[in-house]
This record gives structure tokens, C-alpha cells and sequence, in this order.
């Protein structure tokens, strides 16, 4: 069974008021925002820059932990789709929706550069940011950068444990007030 589709509205629910989460779970954060350019592109903040980003994930592996990162958006409706589900369109609509939570699509790969090509030159005036997983020799346009990561590293019971809506909204009522993130 699948939720219904969404209304055009903003796909997240971020609960500023949240509990504060123990500080043993914000100084795991704060490890991986400063260690891991994945963790720094999933957080619920304003895109700055041109806003996408490019991780190395041909065989799929990153799919639960980009899912688990994703909530750090308090995410309605999944934001982890496949780029061969969703139309040109598709994603120009869904770029267009937040400017808070990354839109991310797995399984990208040589045969979507000319959907890439011309997403790019219009990424830089739209407000979401866009995170592509997938193969490694696929050409990217020059909106779009290419990062690493190293969150396959940790533990996937340890990520799954941590409460991420919680923590995400930490970041936003933290950006919002300008201070620091983590």
C-alpha cells in the first residue's frame, strides 16, 4: 500500500518545538556534518549555491542511509526516489516545492546526462537542492558537484536509532537563529 500523492504543497513537517535530543546524539551529528559532505547536503537548511550534488553509489548500497538522512527533514512523503521513475517534469515540479529538504534520486546513471544537462542550468534558480546517487563516470553538468562520503561506515542499526526529526529540527531552529549548526 502506497500514501496518496502529495497536494503541491511543502513535503515536510518540521517540528520546531521538538524535544531537545540527548547530547550525546547532537555530538554525533555534529561528527558527521564535519566529517561527511553527504550529512552536509541532507540538512534541512536554504541551499546555498547552486545546489547539486552527486555521490558515488552505482550498486544502490546508500539507498536506507540516504532514507535516514532524509528525515532529518521531517519528510511527509519519501524524498529518496528513483531518477528512472520520475519524468523531466517530475523533478523540475518537485525542485520547485521547498527549499529545505533535498530531493534525492538513485540509480542516475550515463544514459540521464541530457535530463541532467538541462535540469542544471535551471537548478541554480530553483530553491530545493538536488542529491543524485549513482554511477561514477556519468557526466555532470557544472551545477552539479560530486562529493564523497563515508556514512557506510557506521553501523546502519546505530543511524536507524537516532532520532533524526528531532535532531533536524535542532538545525533548523539553530540556522534560524544563527548560530551554529552542530
Amino acid at each position: 500500500m502506497q500514501l496518496p500523492p502529495r497536494s503541491g504543497r511543502c513535503n515536510h513537517l518540521i517540528a520546531l518545538a521538538a524535544p531537545k535530543p540527548d547530547p550525546l546524539h547532537t555530538a554525533f551529528l555534529a561528527k558527521l556534518v564535519n566529517e561527511d559532505s553527504l550529512v552536509r547536503a541532507m540538512l534541512p537548511i536554504p541551499k546555498t549555491g547552486t545546489g547539486g550534488f552527486h555521490v558515488v553509489d552505482p550498486e544502490d548500497r546508500l539507498r536506507l542511509h540516504l532514507v535516514l538522512l532524509s528525515k532529518l527533514s521531517s519528510p511527509i512523503l519519501s524524498v529518496v526516489r528513483s531518477f528512472a521513475s520520475m519524468s523531466e517534469e517530475k523533478i523540475i515540479g518537485e525542485l520547485q516545492m521547498t527549499n529545505v529538504q533535498p530531493l534525492v534520486l538513485t540509480g542516475a546513471a550515463a544514459g540521464h546526462a541530457p535530463v541532467l544537462a538541462r535540469i542544471g542550468e535551471r537548478l541554480g534558480k530553483l530553491p530545493r537542492s538536488l542529491v543524485l546517487a549513482g554511477d561514477d563516470g556519468m557526466p555532470l553538468p557544472p551545477a552539479i558537484q560530486k562529493i564523497d562520503t563515508r556514512i557506510d561506515l557506521y553501523d546502519l542499526a546505530d543511524l536507524a536509532g537516532l532520532p533524526w526529526e528531532t535532531l533536524g529540527a535542532v538545525v533548523v531552529r539553530r540556522y534560524m537563529r544563527r548560530e551554529a549548526l552542530v
